[in-house]
């Protein structure tokens, strides 16, 4: 039997993390949630994650910044989870390395096909925009 994977939540709106990590625990993941910028940081570097999910507008140190900093030490998936939906901020968080964008609100269905994609090509970064339907 293998492990389950590990997530790393960060996001400031406690009920859309509480959603993400219901959807993500029910589908046999294991899941850390955190709600600032500076935090998601320090728990990914202290204990790694399979893929962050990752929010755009946190405290202390915005998602556009804790994203450049996992990617300049780390190749995991990340998931741009965010209300910034103009194309500009989508080219900026696939300029950062960010593996996914997807804009809330978003589908619990195509947030989990996201993770399982990126988990399955073992995380290379690429371009995959995803948008709320």
């Amino acid at each position: 039997m293998t492990a389950p994977k590990q997530v790393l939540v960060v996001e400031d709106d406690a009920d859309v993390a509480r959603l993400v990590q219901l959807l993500l625990e029910a589908e046999a993941f294991e899941v850390s949630t955190v709600g600032d910028g500076h935090a998601g940081l320090r728990q990914f570097l202290v204990t790694g994650a399979d893929i962050v999910i990752l929010d755009v507008k946190l405290p202390g140190m915005d998602g556009w910044q804790v994203c450049q900093q996992i990617r300049a030490t780390s190749s995991v998936p990340i998931i741009l989870l965010t209300a910034c939906a103009f194309p500009a901020d989508r080219e900026k968080g696939m300029a950062l390395g960010a593996s996914a964008y997807l804009c809330k609100p978003f589908r619990c269905d195509e947030l989990l096909h996201l993770i399982q994609d990126h988990l399955a090509t073992g995380g290379t970064p690429r371009r995959v925009e995803a948008s709320h339907l």
